[in-house]
């Protein structure tokens, strides 16, 4: 969990060794630390290539440093390109899914019906994007109760089971959407279950009107 600066086990340690603190990077500082890194070890990478790497990996610096350095190899006598990215680093093609969850929380529904048709052709399911959706607003919510309950980070992440940047996503993302829209696409799932369920309309098709209906 976190550390309190004045946690009685620092201030004894601080009487015998150098005591160094090292905040997780925040989502905007990541590509930076990508493109730094990448110079300290003599790789050129272009930054839209270092933007969808932390896009995609997140702050997992070891991951990050581990990737950079499997491009490097791939584009042996040349820069590292988006598409270079996209195609050697298995993080990108997962993070699909959630690049359709946010989109749709956040009311983007050109692009979550886009990324959405994308999944579906390479095999995924219709229902379970409303799930992951589903649970993402879930989650949200219940960050939203535990923060207004001034939990503290670390147990936040406990009781939502998520730590590292996808718990800094979901808390940052918590901020961001009015806790009304969130009520709403919780209402607007149950309603096109119980369609689905009925039988008045098929698992795609549902899929296609609740991100519709999430526009903003």
């Amino acid at each position: 969990g976190d550390l309190h600066a004045r946690n009685p086990m620092l201030a004894m340690l601080r009487n015998i060794a150098e005591v160094q603190t090292h905040p997780l990077l925040r989502p905007n500082d990541i590509p930076q630390w990508i493109m730094d890194r990448a110079v300290s070890a003599g790789i050129a990478i272009d930054p839209p290539a270092a933007y969808l790497l932390a896009d995609s990996v997140g702050a997992e610096l070891r991951i990050l440093d581990s990737e950079l350095k499997k491009l490097s190899l791939y584009r042996e006598d040349g820069k590292i390109r988006k598409e270079d990215v996209a195609f050697l680093v298995s993080y990108v093609r997962e993070q699909s899914i959630f690049k359709v969850v946010d989109s749709a929380i956040e009311g983007k529904s050109g692009d979550a019906l886009r990324l959405s048709k994308q999944l579906i052709n390479s095999g995924s399911s219709s229902a379970m994007i409303v799930r992951m959706i589903e649970r993402q607003v879930r989650l949200l919510l219940l960050a939203r109760d535990l923060r207004l309950r001034k939990v503290s980070t670390s147990s936040v992440g406990k009781r939502l089971s998520l730590s590292g940047f996808p718990l800094q996503k979901t808390l940052e993302m918590e901020k961001r959407i009015y806790h009304g829209r969130l009520e709403f696409i919780h209402e607007m799932i149950l309603e096109s279950d119980i369609r689905v369920r009925d039988g008045s309309i098929s698992s795609d098709v549902a899929l296609d009107l609740l991100l519709a209906q999430l526009r903003n």
